[in-house]
């Protein structure tokens, strides 16, 4: 069972079902038997928090790119998974997927932005269940996908990890509210993004 296309991938994320789909990544399913049967690198200690990972290859727009997926356990439970994507894919090409996904299943649309303080890192959760990082590599390139995860909305201190780290390290950030003045007009990146968000009228911050 080869590993789908990226975009295959990423619809699968946006739609909140990567925990449901382990085929996509060539998995029969996200077990600690099938992962170590697929040569999966155990990293931490099976007494807490700990993750299964290994290197992928996968299409993308006629190219193969790579991409480490990780599984996370917290004793025997299944916690989250989670993508390391090589940086290739614009953000706002995901926030069109996802309004594109959205459009034909008829899922409430919600997109919460979070940025550093520098404005050079950010995430993106998407319908409160995926949490997508990305980053800016030059200071007038596109903001880049560097990861993708599955979360969880609930009280579950280890099943928000990265839901609590993102809210810890970043600021929540309107992507309706700017002016001529702002430093939104001189950083072109962010005013894409932002732009993008909200001409499909989907922030909720």
């Amino acid at each position: 069972m080869p590993v789908a296309p990226l975009s295959e991938i990423l619809s699968t994320y946006l739609d909140g079902a990567s925990l449901d789909n382990p085929g996509i990544i060539d998995l029969p399913s996200f077990s600690t038997a099938a992962l170590n049967e697929s040569n999966y690198l155990l990293v931490g200690s099976k007494d807490d928090l700990h993750f299964y990972e290994k290197e992928l290859k996968t299409d993308y727009k006629n190219k193969t790119i790579s991409i480490q997926n990780k599984t996370y356990y917290y004793l025997d439970k299944l916690m989250f998974v989670g993508l390391q994507i090589e940086p290739a894919i614009r953000v706002t090409t995901l926030i069109k997927k996802h309004n594109k996904n959205i459009k034909g299943n008829g899922t409430i649309k919600n997109i919460e932005l979070y940025l550093t303080h520098d404005l050079k890192d950010g995430a993106i959760i998407f319908n409160h269940n995926t949490l997508c990082r990305f980053s800016q590599w030059t200071s007038k390139g596109a903001y880049l996908a560097t990861t993708i995860e599955s979360i969880t909305n609930t009280q579950d201190e280890l099943k928000n990890i990265s839901l609590n780290q993102i809210k810890k390290t970043m600021n929540p950030y309107s992507a309706t509210i700017h002016t001529s003045s702002s430093p939104l007009r001189r950083t072109p990146a962010l005013h894409r993004l932002t732009s993008t968000i909200t001409s499909i009228d989907a922030t909720k911050i």
